[in-house]
């Protein structure tokens, strides 16, 4: 049987059930035209990034009786509407997962007594990821990691300790001349999709001592050799936010 699994809970466990299997769109690459008097054709040009992907998924669920139909409806919607900003997977793909950033479901149709059928209007990150990239792996200098996908990944970084962290990964110069510096306090992530560095209260900690460019921090196809410069007992974990188009 045909399944999927939103914020953590199987979509069957609170009796909804999918009529078909939803087609998942490609996601498309955003692009700039540009016009030039007398030049035929135009000039396009891309960021090499890619639009939110929309699909809908058809539902149904049963009630056990006429009466419970109203409270049955009722843990639909609260499952659904806390399923914001969550993970996307299905059963028959259970090693990938999409991530939301809309969950829309349309007013509920009462077809019988305890019949009930509603569409999911999902919006996700135009990647799917594999679920193994989730891990959280801790780096040390001259560690190898493999990207076993074939596009460049987005990792997340969190540094632990007090002082100046130095990262370059696969650098094209001297490995002592790194690529990101970043003074940290205690402990920092380092969001290379939302290009940000904070601390665990969520504060923005990129500031004058922070070099480098968050581009120097993704992962590329294969193998990637890191060189990390820490404080005295700091501490470098990555997840890797492995994916595919």
């Amino acid at each position: 049987m045909f399944d999927f699994n939103l914020n953590g809970i199987s979509a069957a466990s609170v009796g909804v059930f999918a009529i078909r299997r939803p087609n998942i769109p490609t996601p498309r690459l955003r692009t700039n035209t540009i016009t030039v008097p007398g030049v035929d054709g135009v000039f396009v040009s891309s960021d090499n990034s890619y639009e939110p992907i929309k699909f809908e998924i058809e539902c149904n669920f049963m009630s056990t009786t006429p009466e419970t139909f109203d409270e049955q409806a009722r843990a639909v919607r609260k499952w659904l509407l806390s399923s914001q900003a969550s993970q996307l997977s299905f059963s028959d793909d259970p090693n990938w997962f999409y991530l939301t950033q809309i969950i829309q479901p349309s007013d509920i149709e009462r077809t019988s007594k305890r019949i009930g059928v509603l569409t999911i209007a999902v919006t996700c990150d135009p990647y799917n990821y594999r679920t193994d990239g989730q891990q959280e792996i801790e780096i040390v200098d001259k560690q190898v990691l493999i990207n076993p996908t074939s596009l460049q990944s987005k990792p997340l970084y969190k540094l632990t300790g007090t002082g100046q962290f130095k990262i370059s990964i696969n650098p094209i110069v001297q490995p002592l001349i790194y690529g990101f510096y970043i003074d940290v306090t205690d402990s920092a992530t380092i969001n290379t999709k939302l290009l940000q560095a904070y601390n665990s209260s969520g504060k923005i900690v990129i500031n004058n001592m922070t070099m480098g460019d968050f581009d120097v921090l993704l992962l590329r196809p294969g193998n990637n050799k890191f060189y990390i410069g820490t404080p005295s007992g700091g501490k470098v974990s990555v997840i890797p936010n492995w994916s595919e188009i």
